[in-house]
């Protein structure tokens, strides 16, 4: 009785196992959750100390927004006429190389500001991209494969 309860209230992880897609969506999702989460707040704390100013951190981080918004708007287009996993992994990878060049500025004897700007809009774009596309993805990705159905 007590491990029937258990069982109903675990999550169910049976579309991991049996969906390569999903499980692909799920891992490079939540790899991106975490790299974004780290941007969020590495940006704005080398921007402040690089610069000293609130200002450059809320400039920065609205060129971010103003980005995303955009790779929203553009993302829905996009997502409607390609194929969506392919354009989520590709945004992904667009960001990623945003990350890397992040990170080789962070490295530099004297960063560039201009570049974290730059770079911040970049990893909005593409977040945005990205974001539309797995929002529009989710149900086909999420359904019930065959082996799944039979097994209910």
């Amino acid at each position: 009785m007590l491990r029937e309860r258990a069982r109903r209230l675990a999550m169910d992880i049976s579309p991991l196992r049996e969906s390569r897609p999903f499980r692909d969506v799920f891992v490079a999702r939540t790899v991106s959750v975490f790299g974004i989460g780290m941007l969020a707040v590495a940006l704005p704390v080398q921007v402040y100390a690089m610069t000293g100013s609130t200002v450059h951190v809320g400039a920065v981080a609205s060129a971010t927004g103003f980005a995303l918004l955009a790779g929203f708007l553009w993302g829905g287009v996009l997502a409607d006429r390609h194929d969506r996993r392919k354009l989520m992994l590709r945004a992904r990878v667009f960001a990623g190389i945003g990350f890397a060049l992040l990170t080789l500025n962070a490295f530099l004897p004297s960063p560039s500001l201009a570049a974290l700007y730059v770079l911040a809009a970049w990893d909005g774009l593409a977040t945005g991209i990205s974001v539309t596309a797995l929002l529009a993805a989710r149900p086909r990705s999420c359904a019930p494969t065959s082996s799944s159905r039979r097994a209910r």
